[in-house]
């Protein structure tokens, strides 16, 4: 499935109510002129690559049960993470795995304290960051940040035994595994901005492909392919 917005455009989430759906008889590619570009039944290896500038964030991309993106929340900083439901070959075993670029630390009395790790986005302007969720003295929630906030090529990869992610071009996380494992695909929704008011900033462009592709951390917009499973670009 391909969908292209005209060039100098993209979409912007309010963080209150917004998100965009793609339901099953889209994702799947159940137009029987292109049954040969349906969705598979399993993937041994894909590619997610989001260009995104958030403002703070929160959910990116989500295949209902299958797998789900996030970079910072609609309030505040946070770490970019990955969940996805993963089953192991050999056994048939299911699993989810998740990875995160910073890890909370927390007080005694269970309060979060700080993270450990990398957070996303980085204000350009000290002044900017007007809202932080974990500072009692950053509570200005207002519409400051927008306009301040770094373009983000954040890119996660499936190779079967290792799941990465790397965010402009650098590598933040990883995780291996001691079995070859696969990604179960079902015929589910498919939600670009989360399922209202769970991303606030600006989505160009998310694409799904077949394998690991080293081009996706590239510095350039995704391009479709023989492996495209889904690319939206809306930049």
């Amino acid at each position: 499935m391909t969908i292209l917005i005209d060039p100098g455009f993209a979409l912007f989430f309010n963080g209150i109510t917004d998100g965009v759906l793609i339901p099953p008889n889209l994702n799947m590619g159940e137009n029987k002129v292109e049954s040969s570009k349906a969705l598979p039944n399993a993937l041994h290896s894909f590619t997610l690559e989001t260009w995104i500038v958030p403002d703070c964030g929160g959910i990116v991309f989500e295949h209902e049960n299958v797998m789900r993106l996030s970079v910072g929340t609609p309030s505040s900083p946070a770490p970019a993470s990955f969940e996805i439901n993963l089953e192991n070959v050999a056994a048939g075993t299911s699993s989810v795995q998740t990875i995160n670029s910073a890890k909370p630390m927390h007080r005694p009395n269970g309060d979060l304290a700080y993270w450990d790790g990398v957070l996303f986005p980085t204000p350009s302007l000290g002044l900017h960051n007007s809202y932080v969720s974990t500072d009692a003295t950053l509570n200005d929630s207002t519409a400051l940040n927008e306009g301040h906030r770094e373009l983000l090529n954040v890119t996660v990869t499936f190779t079967g035994r290792r799941l990465y992610m790397h965010i402009n071009g650098d590598l933040v996380v990883s995780k291996e595994f001691d079995e070859s494992q696969q990604v179960v695909l079902n015929p589910s929704n498919m939600y670009i901005g989360g399922k209202g008011g769970d991303y606030r900033g600006t989505i160009e462009a998310i694409h799904l492909s077949r394998g690991a592709k080293p081009s996706s951390r590239s510095p350039y917009a995704p391009v479709k392919s023989d492996d495209t499973i889904g690319l939206w670009r809306f930049e």
